[in-house]
């Protein structure tokens, strides 16, 4: 390969990695904002949903991602996405006890059975 080539190609990777990280800064970004909304006693359910969502766009199945969507789908009163959701992190990391626990407490009321085995589930997880 010729310098020129060789040159060229060096800065397209450059760039190509420079855009990369800068989505990536974005995305965690995004993720801290949500992350410290969701501790607040009142959150804006809506805005936290939106800024979890759009910090997906690397790494959508990203678990702390989930985990916030379920959460503030949970705080806007749809039990049933906020179930999918907290599902959906479980079948990508089964060994998590914090996502068994939020499921037990989604479940708590709709399906007894289900939240005590997802408790269950988190406590044997958690050695506890």
């Amino acid at each position: 390969m010729s310098r020129p080539l060789a040159r060229l190609a060096l800065l397209l990777v450059a760039l190509a990695a420079c855009g990369w990280l800068a989505v990536s800064l974005h995305n965690s970004r995004l993720l801290n904002r949500a992350r410290a909304l969701s501790l607040q006693a009142r959150p804006d359910a809506a805005k936290g949903l939106r800024l979890a969502r759009d910090a997906g766009l690397l790494n959508p199945d990203h678990t702390e991602r989930g985990t916030l969507v379920a959460l503030f789908h949970f705080r806007q009163g749809r039990l049933g996405a906020a179930r999918r959701d907290i599902e959906q992190v479980i079948r990508r990391e089964p060994d998590n006890p914090g996502a068994w626990v939020i499921l037990a407490d989604l479940t708590r009321r709709s399906d007894p059975a289900r939240s005590a085995r997802a408790r269950a589930r988190a406590r044997s997880l958690s050695g506890g």
